[in-house]
C-alpha cells in the first residue's frame, strides 16, 4: 500500500488503524483495496493525516465511490464556468436551492472530507430524487460532476446507512 511511505506506519499497521477507525465496517482485506484505491495526490494532499484520509476513504466506499472519484468531482466544481452553468441550471430545473461554494473552496484545499460532506448535503435523498423527472435527475447529478446512475447509487447507500443506523 502506497500510503506506508506518506503515514510512516507499516501496512499492517495501516490495516489494524483502519479497522479500528471502521469499527469492524470492512475487513482486513477490504481495509487493504480501501487504502491502495487512495491516490498518491490524495495521500499527499492531506499531509499525513492518517486518520482523516482512512475516515474519509471508508465513507466514500460506503456512499459506493473511491477517493479518485471523489477528488474528480470536486476538481469538476473549479473548472467555475462550466460548474456555475450545470449548478444553475439544476437549481432552475429541480427547484432547489443548490450552493457548490463550499464545495469548491474544500477542493481548492484539497479536503476530500468537505468535498464528499457537500456533495451529500447538496445531492438530497433518494426520496427526493426518485419524485424528479428525468431531465431533472440528469441535471442534479451533472451539477454534482456525476452520471446519473452514479447519483442514484450513492443516494441507495446513503438511504440504507440511513435505515440501519436508524433499525
Amino acid at each position: 500500500v502506497s500510503q506506508s511511505r506518506y503515514s510512516g506506519q507499516s501496512v499492517g499497521e495501516l490495516s489494524m488503524r483502519a479497522t479500528e477507525l471502521g469499527k469492524g465496517t470492512f475487513t482486513a482485506k477490504e481495509n487493504m483495496k480501501i487504502l491502495a484505491s487512495i491516490p498518491k495526490s490524495i495521500a499527499v494532499g492531506m499531509k499525513g493525516n492518517v486518520d482523516a484520509m482512512i475516515k474519509t476513504a471508508q465513507q466514500a466506499k460506503m456512499l459506493g465511490l473511491e477517493m479518485k472519484k471523489i477528488q474528480e468531482i470536486g476538481r469538476g466544481t473549479l473548472n467555475i464556468e462550466e460548474s456555475l452553468e450545470a449548478e444553475m441550471e439544476a437549481r432552475a430545473l429541480v427547484g432547489k436551492d443548490i450552493n457548490l461554494d463550499a464545495m469548491r473552496i474544500a477542493s481548492l484545499n484539497n479536503d476530500q472530507a468537505g468535498v464528499m460532506r457537500e456533495l451529500v448535503k447538496n445531492a438530497g435523498t433518494l426520496d427526493e430524487f426518485s419524485k424528479m423527472n428525468v431531465l431533472q435527475q440528469e441535471s442534479l447529478a451533472k451539477a454534482m460532476g456525476m452520471s446519473k446512475d452514479e447519483l442514484t447509487d450513492m443516494l441507495e447507500k446513503e438511504k440504507k446507512m440511513a435505515d440501519a443506523f436508524l433499525a
